[in-house]
C-alpha cells in the first residue's frame, strides 16, 4: 500500500519546487521529489 502524506507548502516553497521541475536541474531524485511536492493535488 502506498503511503500518503499531507504536505503544506508556502507559496515560495511551491515556486521553488516548480522552478526545479521546469529547469530539470539537479539529480533525478531531486526533480522527482519536486514534482511530487509541487503537485496541485497536495494541500
Amino acid at each position: 500500500m502506498n503511503k500518503k502524506y499531507i504536505v503544506r507548502l508556502s507559496q515560495d516553497e511551491r515556486q521553488a519546487c516548480q522552478a526545479v521541475v521546469k529547469k530539470l536541474k539537479g539529480s533525478s531524485q531531486k526533480v522527482k521529489r519536486a514534482q511530487i511536492c509541487s503537485s496541485q493535488y497536495l494541500i
